[in-house]
């Protein structure tokens, strides 16, 4: 496990230092989108948010079903430490990371009948607020 995650957090720090785009930074209290495999970083850097895949059994639109479905996006958080979190549009839409609530909005785009959807084509809307400890 101990070599799991000194792995990633080589990844969120390699590609924290190859990206100084302003584009991978969010602000705190807003709906932000995050596009997956990229690594964004809260404006003071206290805190940065990766998006690693979504699974996604919703209902596409097209289709009758019995029951709406779910998205589930995985994600890993870095404040001192990594950690991994998990949210859902139906079971967890938002959990607490140290001082911060992580909040899913949206996870585009919406499934249809008509076309597959490919895991780079989707985004995450997230909302990060900063909570009393």
């Amino acid at each position: 496990m101990k070599i799991r995650e000194l792995v990633l957090m080589g990844m969120l720090v390699f590609s924290a230092c190859s990206s100084g785009d302003d584009d991978h930074v969010f602000q705190l209290d807003s709906g932000q989108r995050f596009a997956l495999q990229e690594e964004y970083a809260s404006v003071d850097h206290g805190l940065s948010i990766s998006v690693e895949h979504v699974s996604d059994s919703r209902c596409p639109t097209g289709v009758v079903c019995i029951w709406e479905g779910e998205a589930t996006v995985y994600l890993y958080v870095r404040t001192q430490n990594v950690q991994e979190l998990v949210l859902s549009t139906v079971r967890q839409p938002k959990d607490t990371v140290q001082n911060y609530e992580i909040e899913l909005v949206d996870v585009s785009p919406y499934p249809d009948i008509s076309r597959e959807i490919e895991q780079e084509d989707y985004e995450v809307t997230l909302k990060v607020r900063r909570v009393d400890p």
